[in-house]
């Protein structure tokens, strides 16, 4: 074969193999510009997920975990309802109950989720964070997530009434023992004790401020 053989050989070949990419690109970009999103759940019923991890419950937690927070990130992009939040809170804490940042997550999941009711979708989040207090009492954190998310994401949806006023006194114990132990904002001192006057524990209110005062760094607080 002669050398300009050779040349016209060798750039049919590349030419080929440029026609081939292009085409796959082609073909790859129309796949994907027919795919639609779809908001579904394929994990079966928490309860299982015990006996299905073989024993790696731990590593299948976090598995499921980064998955939901992928999940939500993909339903933020797609304007979704986030409503298979519950499915993977519930998920993970039936494989590692100890899994504290699933339950300050699904706190702020349910607050973007939108839906039908989102009253009711914030008092179901809220029982998740009680529980967290309750296994971790000494956690000053979540006693702020849990008493904020009652009186601050809350009770402002409410009319006012018994309803909102039991949520006021639901969450001043715990937005009083977060300041006791350090956590949230510097006006939660002040705040906290006001809303246990409003509530009527006017004696816990003076207790409180009296434990708070050599505490709170804020001058002018």
């Amino acid at each position: 074969m002669g050398r300009a053989a050779q040349v016209v050989a060798l750039s049919a070949v590349l030419a080929l193999g440029y026609l081939t990419r292009e085409l796959r690109l082609l073909a790859f970009r129309a796949h994907q510009d027919n795919q639609s999103y779809e908001d579904r759940y394929y994990l079966p019923p928490a309860r299982w997920l015990p006996l299905m991890s073989l024993g790696f419950r731990a590593a299948l937690a976090d598995l499921i975990w980064c998955r939901s927070l992928v999940y939500f990130g993909e339903e933020m992009v797609h304007k979704g309802g986030v409503k298979y939040a519950f499915d993977y809170t519930d998920a993970v804490l039936e494989l590692d109950p100890d899994f504290r940042a699933a339950y300050a997550w699904i706190g702020t999941a349910s607050v973007y989720r939108g839906g039908v009711d989102m009253l009711a979708d914030g008092l179901r989040a809220s029982r998740y964070l009680k529980r967290a207090t309750l296994r971790w009492p000494n956690d000053g954190e979540l006693h702020w997530r849990y008493g904020a998310y009652l009186r601050f994401e809350l009770a402002p949806h409410m009319e006012e009434g018994p309803e909102k006023e039991r949520l006021f006194g639901l969450s001043a114990p715990h937005l009083a023992a977060a300041a006791s132990l350090g956590a949230g904002p510097p006006w939660l001192a002040l705040n906290s004790s006001a809303l246990l006057a409003r509530v009527g524990q006017t004696e816990q209110a003076i207790r409180h401020l009296e434990e708070v005062y050599g505490t709170v760094q804020d001058e002018k607080t």
